[in-house]
């Protein structure tokens, strides 16, 4: 529902454009409503697959498409994170947890993901990471938080918008060097695909 909503804005614009004689740029706004458009089909390609289907793809897509799967049952519904997991099976939610982790890492690193919903999933990741076979994941994750005396429990002292307080944290647990062994790692979309292949009933 977003993206439908953001490729009309984008078209909205497009058609302004075009009124007021303004050429300058317009084609790469078309190629970007296009390719909007075209993801939202995609999209909806995996959301209709059945789960024989969803095997077939290499692991990287298998998440992605079962990101989209879940995202559409959960965004009509649940207004904040926590009625997302709610809605969500055992497996689901391991699979929707650990994915968080990684898109919040690749997206902006450990203290990001910290930042937002940390205070949720972090309790749980040793042993969703434990499960799906992630001991290398684990063994980073759970050094970091131990040599760094963090309560997982409570991560109120991460959380801020205060740009030069981030910097400061940043730079006193040397979030950096976990961000880089992190990436030097398998993927973990590696181990969530083989975990959601031999779990696929539960990703109807």
């Amino acid at each position: 529902m977003k993206k439908r909503l953001f490729a009309l804005v984008i078209a909205v614009i497009v058609f302004c454009f075009s009124l007021t004689g303004c050429t300058e740029n317009i084609k790469d706004l078309f190629d970007f409503a296009d390719s909007i458009i075209e993801e939202i089909a995609n999209d909806s390609d995996y959301i209709a697959m059945s789960c024989e289907e969803l095997t077939t793809l290499d692991n990287s897509e298998l998440c992605y498409a079962v990101t989209i799967r879940l995202w559409n049952k959960t965004d009509p519904v649940a207004e904040t994170f926590d009625e997302e997991i709610k809605m969500l099976n055992e497996k689901e939610r391991l699979f929707f947890c650990v994915n968080e982790y990684l898109m919040e890492i690749e997206n902006g690193g450990l203290l990001q993901f910290f930042c937002n919903h940390g205070d949720f999933i972090a309790p749980l990741l040793n042993d969703y990471l434990e499960e799906i076979g992630a001991t290398q994941h684990k063994k980073l994750f759970e050094d970091f938080v131990k040599s760094n005396k963090i309560d997982l429990e409570n991560l109120d002292a991460f959380r801020t918008s205060d740009s030069d307080k981030y910097i400061r944290l940043s730079e006193e647990y040397n979030f950096d060097e976990f961000d880089n062994s992190f990436c030097e790692l398998t993927s973990l979309e590696e181990y969530l695909g083989e975990f959601i292949k031999n779990n696929i009933e539960y990703f109807s």
